[in-house]
């Protein structure tokens, strides 16, 4: 079953915890964090990476919690590379 952010965030607010579920994830995955987010912590942005094994944290230079929207730009970039970067990986 795929498991999302939206996931993990209600996850925090009901204190139930996915760490075992989110550690099978077995593909290298880009944890955007906005910089101004007001919702989450970059605190719980590390601990949400730091249970998915591949998991690295980008952070856009400006945009708040709603990165894809603020920042579409940068969002398209980000992905962009972060796909390049495994384009030819076999994870």
């Amino acid at each position: 079953m795929p498991l999302t952010v939206n996931f993990w965030l209600l996850a925090n607010e009901f204190k139930i915890n996915f760490k075992k579920e989110i550690s099978q994830i077995k593909i290298p995955t880009a944890v955007v964090y906005g910089r101004k987010d007001a919702f989450i912590t970059r605190a719980e942005i590390n601990d949400l990476a730091g249970a998915i094994p591949q998991a690295e944290v980008v952070i856009p230079n400006n945009p708040n919690h709603f990165v894809g929207t603020n920042a579409p730009e940068e969002t398209v970039r980000i992905i962009l590379n972060f796909l390049k970067k495994y384009a030819h990986s076999d994870f």
